[in-house]
């Protein structure tokens, strides 16, 4: 693809905050074999994800590259797609967990990656519309363990990493309590007795790696799953399901696809009365999600 202006993005605080010195080896290494000229943008909040948006709104023939987690890039599309701005964009994983950026085969060698954007096209994925005015790229969650990743502490996500996430969960397991979720998809209306629920975009969510074993990121359609209310050796059953990609022959799991869903009743419970989206912590109450297919271009190792 023809790119006059690299902007990359990054956020000082994803991962283990090495964003910014991984942004300046980037943009050199992109200056020096796609001869094209890089601009620095900071961001760790949303008014400096519209001010980044704004700098680049009346740029042509843009590459925006963004260093983060799948918070970092959900955040930026949901601001671009806010000022009407559609520009190929390009993951550089420096999160905890890397949900969809492992799941489209990114590499994290700077020679690579520089490689892969001289030589890829975009690819016009899927994203979801939440509650009209949220974005999601990989995953939209409610319930027990679902909101670990927009919990727990910071220094603990600096320095033990995706490990974190795990501790969180193992902390609440003996702290679950069910809800009766009412789910409206286009083509059904049925109700569960739910511990948690995702909409999943890839394969992977919270660091699951076969999570969504049939997922496709350009079809149209985002996976439902949940898990219903079972014992304590049913649950962990439900992992060691998630964990070897069989979720859906687990009886206590829910696996749908879906283009349009709205969930309700969870509005005044703890763990469901608002939701997460990519690891932000999203809306409250009635949860209302669209998918927009094939709605955003990305450049990716994608097959």
């Amino acid at each position: 693809m023809k790119i006059s202006h690299c902007y990359i993005i990054f956020n000082e605080k994803a991962g283990k905050n090495k964003a910014g010195d991984v942004a300046l080896k980037l943009a050199d290494e992109i200056e020096k074999q796609i001869s094209v000229k890089s601009s620095l943008l900071q961001t760790s909040s949303k008014e400096q994800d519209e001010s980044a948006v704004k700098v680049i709104k009346n740029s042509q023939e843009t590459l925006v590259v963004v260093l983060g987690g799948d918070g970092t890039v959900s955040s930026i599309i949901r601001s671009l797609a806010g000022a009407n701005k559609i520009v190929p964009l390009a993951i550089y994983p420096c999160g905890t967990a890397n949900d969809f950026a492992s799941s489209l085969n990114i590499k994290k060698s700077i020679k690579a990656y520089v490689k892969m954007l001289k030589e890829s096209e975009p690819t016009m994925i899927d994203v979801a519309r939440v509650n009209e005015k949220n974005y999601a790229i990989n995953a939209v969650g409610s319930g027990n363990f679902s909101n670990g990743v927009t919990v727990y502490n910071a220094k603990a996500k600096k320095f033990l990493g995706i490990f974190g996430y795990y501790f969180k969960c193992v902390k609440d397991f003996f702290k679950m309590k069910e809800c009766n979720i009412v789910y409206k998809t286009e083509s059904e209306e049925f109700s569960a007795n739910t511990l948690m629920y995702y909409i999943l975009n890839s394969k992977q969510a919270g660091g699951f790696k076969k999570l969504n074993t049939n997922a496709s990121i350009t079809d149209g359609k985002w996976d439902l799953i949940v898990v219903k209310k079972c014992g304590f050796f049913a649950c962990l059953g439900v992992f060691c399901s998630i964990l070897s990609g069989k979720a859906e022959k687990n009886r206590n799991i829910i696996v749908k696809r879906i283009e349009k869903l709205s969930a309700t009743g969870g509005e005044t419970h703890e763990k469901f009365y608002r939701c997460d989206i990519d690891g932000n912590a999203g809306p409250e109450g009635e949860l209302d999600v669209v998918v927009l297919k094939q709605h955003f271009p990305i450049i990716a190792n994608i097959k």
